[in-house]
């Protein structure tokens, strides 16, 4: 028997949303054109709230929460507002709000206006419990490095200034 735990992970998402009060506006079932496969119809969800577990887990799915704030600060507030950091985006034309965006989120990839484009040349990784590793760009390649200090001393003889240590 196959197993299919990452949709499984998503549908679980989706009907804990359900049971908690979110409405899905569309998607979300598994598509019966297809006999075989592990699809599953992308999902819009609203009315959540970060008590459901689409809201502070990664999901990694075929589904979105959409979701009020009463201002920008709260917005802030409410993506940093969990363990994970890989990714967040913006849609504003506003130079200040998006400054302050991407200065406050705490996230690997910030887009604005452009989400899920990834540029191979600017490095990709999350914060917090999302990695702490980069790939792509300078970054990397310097995954790959593993930095070491070395003080050799060629003499070797006492030094006065190590006292009175």
């Amino acid at each position: 028997m196959l197993r299919d735990p990452f949709r499984q992970k998503v549908e679980r998402h989706i009907a804990d949303a359900t049971a908690h009060g979110a409405r899905m506006l569309i998607g979300g079932g598994r598509p019966a054109r297809f006999e075989r496969g592990y699809f599953l119809e992308p999902a819009v969800l609203v009315n959540v709230d970060h008590s459901m577990a689409i809201m502070h887990e990664e999901t990694f799915g075929p589904a979105i929460p959409l979701m009020p704030y009463r201002d920008f600060d709260e917005a802030i507030a409410l993506c940093n507002d969990s363990q994970y950091g890989l990714g967040a985006c913006l849609l504003s034309h506003d130079a200040r709000l998006v400054k302050r965006f991407f200065e406050d989120v705490k996230a690997g990839t910030i887009w604005i206006n452009d989400p899920l484009t990834d540029n191979y040349a600017g490095p990709f990784g999350g914060m917090k419990m999302t990695g702490g590793s980069r790939e792509l760009g300078q970054e990397g390649l310097d995954e790959f490095l593993e930095v070491k200090h070395v003080h050799w001393d060629i003499d070797g003889g006492v030094k006065e200034y190590w006292y009175p240590y």
